[in-house]
């Protein structure tokens, strides 16, 4: 088959989205696939090249690291065309969502969207924040309504599409998968790992909390803050290390200085991918307090990795270990500092965690997101089909 990706974010930037698309790329060329991906022409990437056509676009002004496509191009639909696309497959709700679903729309293939973002938890990012949530959902639920198939990451999106948009379209539940052979095959040395520590003001004895990804509000990351201060008495080695960047970077800063436990929270910045796997195996635990994530990718990394995780009591967090056996779950902060504590006086449950962690990621493999994808592509071009010969007669 061939699969036009439609996208308002792609390489250079590097976020969740990307990487999944990126993934499910390479996933569908094993099995012999054809993916041909559209995407604003931004930052340093601007010319067509390598399978990937770029839509004239402009800097979005809420959010610069972003870029708004113009939302029609009668070039994109003629090379669409060309390519004999057999299913369009969105990944975005704004302007290349709105030309994925003109041109699957024109060539009379399934338009197939996954809902990457869960944008209820994330009006702070559009329109100053002054977007009114009713009227997002209204805007949203006519986007909604144009896909004749839809992929959710998590149970926690396809609850979403339905109870909050009403969709009646099919709905599929596909995690997504990660390449975790990065992280199952780190095996950093004993030396690299307290020079990792080192580096970021953690000392040897230290027991690191690790969270990665953007530093966002709408992550919580003041309640894990919130936990190191609530056990800064008793538990003085407890530290948390933040690896990644974001807006809310300057204010959580502020707040651990706040709280009078600055020197016990380690900001890394953005660090390559490559250097994660070392960032995970130098710490002891991984935590997770946001309720707004759409899947958790980060956590199946922190799990590939060997760690323990403890996460909030929400239902991405929960599709990703399983059982709550498989890690800690909280509620609360004190409910948090008191998980913490069990991990910190037992490294024997550490290692019981730490294993079923690993054990638990062996389902997120981009081989079974590329095999999972395959077969409801599939059965989407049979029911369109199927769907399309009934409408005639």
């Amino acid at each position: 088959m061939t699969i036009g990706f439609f996208s308002d974010c792609w390489e250079p930037q590097i976020n969740g989205v990307v990487v999944s698309m990126r993934n499910l790329e390479r996933a569908l060329a094993q099995r012999g696939h054809r993916v041909f991906t559209y995407a604003p022409a931004f930052g340093s990437e601007r010319k067509c090249r390598g399978g990937v056509f770029r839509q004239r676009a402009v800097t979005y002004p809420f959010q610069r690291e972003f870029a708004m496509a113009v939302p029609f191009s009668r070039r994109a639909l003629r090379l669409a065309r060309s390519q004999k696309i057999d299913i369009v497959h969105g990944h975005t709700e704004f302007s290349l969502g709105l030309v994925a679903s003109t041109v699957a729309r024109r060539l009379g293939v399934p338009f197939v969207f996954t809902l990457h973002t869960l944008w209820k938890f994330y009006t702070h990012y559009l329109f100053w924040g002054l977007l009114p949530d009713n009227l997002l959902v209204a805007v949203m639920r006519r986007f909604y309504l144009k896909p004749d198939y839809l992929i959710a990451p998590s149970s926690k999106i396809k609850s979403y599409l339905e109870k909050e948009f009403r969709v009646e379209a099919h709905i599929e539940t596909i995690p997504t998968g990660l390449d975790l052979d990065l992280f199952h095959r780190a095996s950093p040395s004993a030396e690299e790992k307290l020079r990792f520590r080192a580096g970021h003001g953690l000392a040897a004895d230290d027991l690191v909390m690790i969270f990665a990804g953007r530093l966002g509000r709408e992550k919580s990351i003041d309640v894990l803050i919130e936990a190191v201060a609530r056990l800064q008495g008793s538990r003085p080695r407890l530290k948390l290390l933040l690896v990644g960047d974001g807006p809310a970077r300057t204010d959580l800063e502020r707040y651990a200085e706040k709280l009078g436990v600055r020197r016990s929270v380690a900001f890394t910045g953005y660090l390559p991918h490559a250097m994660l796997p070392l960032a995970y195996k130098s710490s002891d635990c991984y935590a997770i307090a946001s309720t707004t994530e759409s899947q958790g990718l980060v956590t199946v990394e922190a799990m590939a990795s060997g760690l323990p995780v403890l996460v909030r009591d929400d239902a991405a967090h929960l599709d990703i270990i399983g059982r709550a056996e498989n890690g800690m779950v909280f509620r609360t902060v004190p409910e948090l500092a008191a998980a913490l504590e069990s991990l910190i006086d037992s490294p024997r449950l550490r290692a019981e965690l730490g294993a079923r962690s690993l054990e638990r990621s062996a389902g997120f493999t981009v081989k079974e997101f590329g095999s999972r994808v395959e077969k409801f592509y599939r059965w989407v071009a049979d029911d369109f089909r199927h769907k399309r010969r009934a409408s005639v007669d």
